[in-house]
């Protein structure tokens, strides 16, 4: 799911800001494959190591969600709620942080390539883990505790994954101006409506699991001595559960801007 989101992030930045061509990027794409292929094999032996080879397959083919939860889908189900809301939050997130940091937004085609292998790769993980996906879809959009850790990683994603991939793009690889190529106005628009399709699927996913009690949903580990855990808690909690899953997010992000900018070079 994480590959998914690199291409949708990836894509939505091009499509609003498309690199020039510029002598400056020092990208390595063999490097950076290699670095990827050295991070989830260490990955891999670390959760071999700390939980068993079995549990490590049955993670890998979705059929659990945590260390007692057996689900068919597994965590790509759990996180398909908030895969399909970032795709209006994203380009919402790149166009208000250019706007930031006085960047020139440039609405085009760059990134629309990544964007339709994003959602093929959504579409092909979501039939692979599922016998019946569709049917497993519906059930999903309906489930207060997958609608409140969809609330999570929507509150999660713009602070801790966002902004390292973009740190690196915008630091040493974007030159600072680029020319528009779309009448801001309608850009503007585009944004606004965007934003509203969020806003009001965020909503729906944050009062679904407040009606159903957010205590009563998650995990009550030994610390909490059989209390709820606050929401607070929660939601600052995530931020730490997800170091690993923020390296690899950005190592495939810069990898596809990378390859998007090695192809601009020989064209």
């Amino acid at each position: 799911m994480l590959t998914v989101l690199a291409f949708l992030f990836t894509g939505s930045f091009l499509c609003l800001a498309p690199p020039e061509k510029d002598e400056r990027i020092r990208l390595s794409i063999p490097t950076l494959c290699l670095v990827i292929f050295l991070f989830l094999g260490a990955s891999m032996l670390l959760s071999g190591m700390s939980f068993g080879w079995a549990d490590t397959w049955i993670f890998i083919r979705q059929q659990k969600q945590s260390v007692v939860t057996y689900v068919q889908g597994g965590s790509w189900n759990l996180h398909l709620p908030s895969t399909l809301m970032q795709f209006f939050l994203m380009p919402v997130y790149v166009y208000v942080l250019r706007k930031i940091l006085r960047r020139p937004v440039s609405l085009n085609s760059a990134g629309a390539g990544y964007i339709v292998v994003g959602i093929l790769l959504l579409v092909a993980g979501t039939i692979a883990f599922n016998k019946n996906a569709l049917g497993a879809i519906v059930p999903i959009a309906q489930n207060p505790r997958y609608l409140a850790h969809s609330v999570r990683e929507l509150v999660t994603f713009p602070l801790i994954f966002y902004p390292l991939p973009l740190y690196v793009v915008l630091k040493f690889a974007e030159r600072p101006k680029l020319e528009k190529s779309m009448n801001e106005g309608r850009l503007w628009i585009a944004m606004v409506f965007l934003s509203i399709i969020f806003l009001m699927g965020f909503f729906y996913q944050a009062l679904v699991p407040l009606i159903h009690g957010i205590g009563s949903l998650a995990q009550k580990p030994e610390f909490a001595h059989g209390k709820e855990l606050s929401i607070a808690y929660l939601l600052a909690s995530h931020y730490f559960e997800h170091f690993l899953d923020t390296i690899y997010f950005t190592l495939v992000c810069v990898l596809l801007y990378a390859g998007f900018t090695s192809r601009q070079k020989l064209s």
